[in-house]
C-alpha cells in the first residue's frame, strides 16, 4: 500500500499534468479554428484550378500535345505522397495513417508494383522507413508554407514516375473525432469527360506554359491537402488532450479520496496508540 508522502506526489504530478494538457487543449482549438478557415479557403481555389487542367488535358489529348508524366501508360512503379503530422499527442491520427500506406504498399508489391514514398510530416516518415527504408524518395515537414522550397524536386519525381501513377495518402477530415485514411489519385482528372470537346485552347503552346501549369496545380492540391490534414490533426489533439484531461480529473478524485482515508487511517493509529499508554500507565 502506498504511503501518504507518495499518494501526495502522485497527486501533485497529476495536478501538473492535468494544466499541461488543458492548456494543450485550448491551443489546439485556437490552431483547429485556424486551420479550418485556410482550408476552406484554399479548397476553392484547388478544385478550380484542377477543373481548369482538367479542360486542358481535354484541348491536350485533342491536339496530340504529349504531357510530362501523363503518357506513360503502362509502369511498375507507384507513388505515394504520404501526409502525415509532425509531432504526437494526437491519438490514432499518425498511426492510422503509416498502417493505411502501408497496406497499400504490400498489395502493390504482390501484384508486382514497386511502391515509392514521398513523406511529408515526421510520424509518417518514421512510421514507413521502419518498413520501406529503401523505398523513401523525399521526406519533408509537413509546413504548407515550405511547399514551394522543394515543389520542382517534387514535381521531377512524379513526372519521371508517371502522374497518372501518383497518388495522396491523408487522413480526410470529417469531424474532430473522426479522421479517415484515405487514397485519391494527384491529378484527380474527371475520365467521363475526357471524350468531351474543350472549352479553351492553348495558343502559343510551349513546354514552359505547360511545366508552369502542372507546378500550380500540383501546389493548390498538396497545399490544400495539407491544410486539411493539419485540421484532422489539431482536431485529434484536441480530442485527444480533453480526453486527457477528464482522465487526469478522474484520477485526482481518486487519489485525492485515497489520501484521505490513509490520513484518517494514520490519525485513528496515533489516536489507538495515545490511549493505550495512557490506559497502561494507569
Amino acid at each position: 500500500m502506498a504511503t501518504l508522502k507518495e499518494l501526495r506526489k502522485r497527486l501533485m504530478s497529476t495536478n501538473d499534468t492535468k494544466k499541461i494538457t488543458t492548456a494543450m487543449t485550448l491551443v489546439a482549438a485556437a490552431k483547429f479554428r485556424r486551420s479550418q478557415k485556410s482550408f476552406k479557403n484554399s479548397n476553392s481555389y484547388a478544385k478550380g484550378l484542377l477543373s481548369i487542367f482538367q479542360q486542358f488535358f481535354i484541348y491536350a489529348k485533342s491536339e496530340a500535345i504529349s504531357l510530362p508524366g501523363f503518357d506513360l501508360k503502362k509502369t511498375k512503379k507507384k507513388i505515394y505522397i504520404v501526409l502525415s503530422g509532425d509531432k504526437g499527442l494526437c491519438g490514432s491520427f499518425n498511426n492510422q495513417l503509416g498502417k493505411a500506406a502501408a497496406t497499400l504498399a504490400r498489395k502493390d508489391i504482390q501484384g508486382g508494383i514497386e511502391p515509392y514514398f514521398i513523406c511529408f510530416g515526421n510520424k509518417g516518415f518514421s512510421f514507413l522507413q521502419k518498413i520501406f527504408p529503401q523505398n523513401i524518395l523525399m521526406a519533408e515537414n509537413n509546413n504548407p508554407k515550405n511547399l514551394t522550397l522543394y515543389l520542382d524536386k517534387l514535381l521531377d519525381l512524379i513526372t519521371k514516375s508517371g502522374a497518372m501513377h501518383s497518388y495522396i495518402v491523408y487522413n480526410k477530415f470529417t469531424s474532430p473525432i473522426k479522421q479517415t485514411p484515405i487514397c485519391e489519385p494527384l491529378f484527380e482528372l474527371d475520365k467521363s469527360n475526357s471524350s468531351s470537346s474543350p472549352l479553351f485552347g492553348a495558343e502559343p503552346l510551349s513546354k514552359t506554359y505547360i511545366h508552369q501549369l502542372m507546378k500550380d496545380v500540383l501546389q493548390s492540391r498538396l497545399y490544400s491537402k495539407l491544410l486539411e490534414s493539419n485540421v484532422g490533426e489539431e482536431g485529434s489533439r484536441m480530442f485527444s488532450m480533453d480526453n486527457a484531461t477528464r482522465n487526469a480529473d478522474k484520477l485526482i478524485d481518486r487519489l485525492t479520496v485515497q489520501c484521505n482515508r490513509t490520513r484518517q487511517a494514520i490519525i485513528t493509529t496515533e489516536l489507538t496508540e495515545i490511549i493505550s499508554g495512557a490506559e497502561a500507565l494507569e
